[in-house]
């Protein structure tokens, strides 16, 4: 590859991570126009998308997009004169076609662009330039056949690389300008056709100017030991001193480097109030879509691995949860339903909630479906957040029939592995003829957190901070067996369930550290305390040693019986440890007790 084709590859790669981004923006502006059709404003600024992303995409060679691009852009610009009035079908296609553009920026990622899809909705908005408004579900489908609108020329003055630049002068299509599809003319030359695997992030200058203000100061105390060591001038209190200031750097580089991978979650929020959209067309319901903390942060891995789960509760929420309007006002409702989700930083983790004012889940129905299943017996005396946590079993459904949008008994069990796999808890909250409520915690960042290092049976591993509220000792006499494999503490006047890790960790292959003094000691247990979906819980451990900044690494396939590790990472004195996911600890002692209750 000559430099010339580098550079026009490099070109196309920032091309495609910019028009994603664009792609977001677009989408969020038709569900605005949707809701106010007459508002001007954002038809201009979806038309300024459409004309910047054709002459853009022309630039870096892929012509098929620009093309498209192009008559789509005729279509906006009859909507924004007048020339037409936007339609439910029109907002469909329109939707789609920013789907679509999607879909070819994911191939070009993959490594080959796939224009056929495009080729084929582009006789579709061409059909609605010609004044046909038939609806987009009963359309023909559309030749695979490549295809070129013909017309006029474009000014050499559009082809650049900026989707927020302003064009200074734009023509006026006519409403069949550059739409007659004729045999294709031919193709202009592609841009190399290879993967653009490199993805890349906006990051604000003030972060890296920081960054590198906190590099300065790493020289600084580079240069103060280099001269104490050259010197001989240096002793206890110098460094001490010295070590004391490099800990504190080292902790702020890690913190704002880790601020590096932090994106808002306004991209996710526009994902999930189109679903809402779409559902409410096919369904015919009246539905509404509140957010609240679009522009809070999250790492950009967690971000991408909610995209499935999320929408999927979505989806369960508007499907299952909204009732129709006649429902609703037969209830007293207001005829339109909301799905709200509401999102933000608490504490030291990352909270969603998810909720709807639809029918709530039927705790009764759902028993009587899990009897059936044989998940519990007849005689199990379960609490309500039991009844509710019974939907993520695998398979589980109350629909007698699956419909287009959901029903099919494979959906939840999978968002609980999706979120627990991102070191996540979910906590349903219902009322039946009220609504439900869905609470999703998960950690700010899965590279760097504070942890505990803790020692069961002569190992040490590490407790994520974020995993537990607080470490106590309790005194074994305030034990009470509730069964022969169930014990409970009364902690603060709460009934907390008591889980011996060293029954637990049974995965460490021979004991590499001493035992400590503590260990054994009669009457005295060291424990740390956390809360999982509404129960307590209490885990033992022999001793509890130091809090550290942990960087996790992730275990290899040849690990993957270690269930109950997140990961691993290596300690100040060069041992490894493995990273407890304790949530999956008293899920999996949970789930025991379950199985032997049944």
């Amino acid at each position: 590859m000559d430099i010339d084709d580098s550079f026009m590859a490099e070109l196309a790669a920032t091309f495609v991570e910019e028009l994603e981004d664009t792609l977001d923006s677009i989408e969020n502006a038709f569900l605005r126009l949707e809701k106010n059709p007459d508002d001007k404003d954002v038809l201009h600024e979806i038309f300024r998308y459409f004309h910047n992303i054709k002459g853009s995409s022309k630039t870096v060679g892929f012509t098929e997009l620009s093309q498209f691009a192009h008559i789509a852009e005729n279509l906006l610009a009859n909507l924004r004169d007048g020339t037409f009035q936007l339609n439910d079908h029109m907002m469909d296609a329109l939707l789609q076609s920013a789907d679509l553009m999607r879909a070819y920026a994911e191939s070009v990622k993959g490594g080959a662009a796939e224009a056929s899809d495009l080729e084929a909705h582009a006789l579709v908005l061409g059909g609605f330039l010609a004044g046909d408004q038939t609806p987009l579900e009963t359309k023909s489908s559309a030749p695979s056949a490549p295809s070129e609108p013909s017309g006029p020329s474009e000014p050499e003055d559009e082809s650049f690389v900026n989707f927020s630049a302003e064009p200074e002068a734009l023509s006026k299509p006519s409403p069949v300008d550059n739409i007659a599809l004729q045999k294709p003319a031919p193709r202009e030359a592609k841009a190399p056709s290879r993967p653009v695997t490199d993805e890349t992030l906006k990051v604000p200058v003030q972060r890296i100017n920081s960054i590198l203000d906190l590099f300065c100061e790493q020289v600084i105390i580079q240069s103060s030991l280099d001269m104490a060591l050259k010197e001989g001038q240096w002793d206890q209190d110098f460094i001490e001193k010295t070590l004391g200031q490099l800990k504190k750097l080292t902790q702020d580089l890690q913190h704002t480097i880790v601020t590096l991978r932090m994106v808002p979650i306004k991209g996710l929020l526009n994902r999930l109030e189109r679903s809402v959209r779409d559902i409410a067309r096919v369904s015919g319901k009246k539905i509404q879509f509140e957010r609240h903390g679009q522009d809070a942060e999250l790492d950009k891995n967690i971000v991408d691995a909610l995209v499935d789960p999320l929408n999927h509760m979505v989806r369960n929420a508007s499907d299952h949860g909204i009732e129709d309007s006649a429902t609703r006002l037969k209830a007293g409702k207001n005829e339109t339903g909301t799905v709200r989700l509401s999102a933000g930083r608490v504490g030291g983790s990352f909270e969603i909630v998810l909720e709807d004012d639809g029918k709530g889940l039927d705790a009764e129905r759902i028993l009587q479906k899990a009897m059936k299943l044989k998940l519990i017996n007849e005689s199990a005396n379960l609490t309500q957040d039991q009844i509710h946590e019974l939907i993520f079993h695998s398979g589980f459904s109350t629909l007698d029939k699956a419909t287009e949008l959901s029903g099919r008994g494979v959906g939840m069990d999978v968002v609980r592995q999706q979120l627990l796999a991102l070191k996540g808890s979910c906590q349903i909250q219902s009322e039946k003829g009220k609504g439900t409520k869905f609470i999703i915690r998960l950690p700010l960042s899965l590279a760097m957190f504070q942890g505990t290092i803790v020692m069961v049976s002569g190992q040490r591993y590490v407790v994520p901070n974020s995993d537990f509220t607080e470490a106590i000792s309790i005194d074994e006499k305030d034990f009470f067996n509730v069964s022969d494999s169930r014990k409970v503490v009364k902690i603060k006047d709460r009934v907390t369930r008591i889980v011996d890790l060293k029954g637990q960790l049974r995965f460490h292959p021979h004991e590499l550290h001493r035992r400590h003094e503590s260990e054994g000691k009669a009457g005295k247990k060291l424990a740390i305390i956390l809360d999982y979906e509404e129960e307590h819980f209490a885990l033992l451990v022999d001793d509890i040693l130091s809090q550290e900044q942990i960087v996790l690494k992730r275990l290899g396939p040849e690990a993957k019986q270690f269930s109950k590790a997140s990961g691993g990472t290596i300690l100040g004195d060069g041992a490894v440890a493995l990273v407890l996911d304790v949530k999956e600890v008293v899920r999996s002692v949970r789930s025991k007790t379950s199985s032997m209750a049944a």
